[in-house]
């Protein structure tokens, strides 16, 4: 084959964008983004391929979530503006997991399609969650967790006899995908006497609520989520 060649393309670009402060440390934004490539003629015939004539102009919209680490100004003498106060009406968190893995080359004399290749390999894998809660009512709450998952565990989970990477059952694609993996309304009805504090965290709003409680939950969600979460039952001694 002929050896590659790097193709420069100059042009030009134009956008605009907003980012507002929402929540605690919490930003939004949103961008939009012009893009000219000015027409040109690439001339592939050493490549087997006829000439192609490229008039690049591609429009794009972008969203996105930020999150503010720490409190010191990024160089002296800046004034940076106060952190908005956390609100107990809705909270949002965020967590990314990458995974590399790789073996080198071991004797595999009776390598097949489905075993591990006898040459060695590499393969990483990429998710990010979002964790999104909103106060809908009295004792009514919303959670959605979309996630972004990307990469391949090694020989695509094939030849070995458990997952050596658990993302790799979700991930599996070249480029990240989005999927909801979670979307659920709860509701608790509190029965009355004791409460107890509740800390802000990922799919769980800050606040106050009954230790004795009736939750009912509807949406898409696995259940060992909710299993491993509820606390185990609180005993009371009494002395006398």
């Amino acid at each position: 084959m002929p050896p590659k060649r790097g193709l420069a393309h100059a042009g030009w670009t134009a956008g605009i964008g907003l980012e507002h402060a929402v929540n605690g440390n919490w930003t939004v934004k949103a961008e939009y983004d012009y893009i000219d490539l000015a027409r040109r003629t690439f001339d592939l015939r050493d490549l087997g391929l006829p000439r192609v004539n490229v008039d690049p102009n591609i429009h794009t919209f972008k969203l996105g979530l930020n999150y503010r680490f720490g409190d010191t100004p990024a160089w002296p003498g800046s004034n940076p503006k106060p952190f908005l106060p956390e609100s107990t009406d809705w909270n949002i968190h965020a967590q990314t997991t990458f995974l590399p893995q790789a073996y080198p080359a071991i004797r595999s004399p009776y390598e097949g399609t489905n075993s591990l290749p006898g040459g060695g390999q590499g393969r990483e894998t990429w998710t990010t969650t979002a964790f999104l809660g909103w106060k809908l009512w009295q004792g009514g709450e919303f959670y959605f967790n979309p996630e972004l998952a990307q990469g391949f565990g090694l020989n695509s989970t094939l030849g070995l006899a458990g997952f050596p990477n658990g993302e790799a059952q979700k991930a599996g694609a070249t480029y990240p995908k989005i999927r909801p993996q979670r979307y659920y309304i709860k509701q608790t009805f509190g029965l009355g006497g004791e409460q107890e504090e509740v800390a802000d965290a990922a799919n769980q709003l800050a606040g106050r609520r009954d230790i004795d409680r009736i939750t009912v939950i509807v949406g898409r969600f696995a259940t060992a989520i909710f299993s491993m979460a509820t606390p185990m039952p609180r005993t009371q001694e009494r002395t006398s």
